[in-house]
């Protein structure tokens, strides 16, 4: 007769290895994919297609305090018959006391393509070219994290501007709910 002992430490290493080889487990390396975007932000301050309202004002010259409500376009070239992809819909607030600086906080509303209806969160201050954090996502983006590097690349000062945005984001592949898989491809 076999020794207890020995059975149910069988059986536990059994369950144990059984668990392991389940997908949830199964992550050889990173469980997330990256996702390599580019896209164009068009900003206009003035004119008639002006797509951004400043809801509160403060004193020249720095403007500590200046908020701005915005809904941008999202484009696939930097020209005003390119393809609207998406919307950038958030705030500014000037939250630099020392030198113009604008705090912006926004979602990204994908609206053509694989990740319609998704979005990201995004965050960081606003000079004319550096780095916004993602922060988050919904649906096919959800629990994203990563950045956009951008920089204006065409404009007119204090009218319009297009803002070449580079996204490299990470989004998680393994279903917590469910412990599966989900593939997700670069675009």
């Amino acid at each position: 007769m076999a020794d207890p002992r020995l059975a149910l430490a069988s059986l536990f290493v059994s369950i144990l290895m059984l668990s392991m080889a389940h997908p949830f487990f199964a992550c050889p390396t990173r469980c997330e994919s990256e996702i390599k975007m580019q896209m164009y932000l068009h900003q206009v301050v003035s004119g008639p297609t002006h797509n951004q309202e400043v809801v509160f004002k403060s004193t020249p010259p720095i403007e500590f305090g200046r908020t701005v409500a915005f809904d941008y376009t999202l484009l696939d070239a930097p020209a005003p018959d390119a393809k609207i992809i998406g919307r950038a819909k958030g705030t500014h607030v000037q939250a630099d006391q020392v030198n113009a600086g604008d705090f912006s906080h926004f979602s990204m509303i994908f609206q053509q393509g694989r990740f319609t209806g998704s979005t990201f969160q995004v965050m960081g201050m606003t000079p004319p070219n550096g780095v916004w954090a993602i922060v988050g996502g919904t649906n096919e983006l959800a629990m994203a994290q990563g950045i956009i590097q951008f920089a204006i690349v065409k404009g007119t000062p204090n009218v319009e501007s297009y803002r070449e945005l580079n996204i490299t984001a990470f989004i998680p592949t393994v279903s917590i709910a469910t412990g599966s898989f989900v593939q997700y491809f670069d675009i």
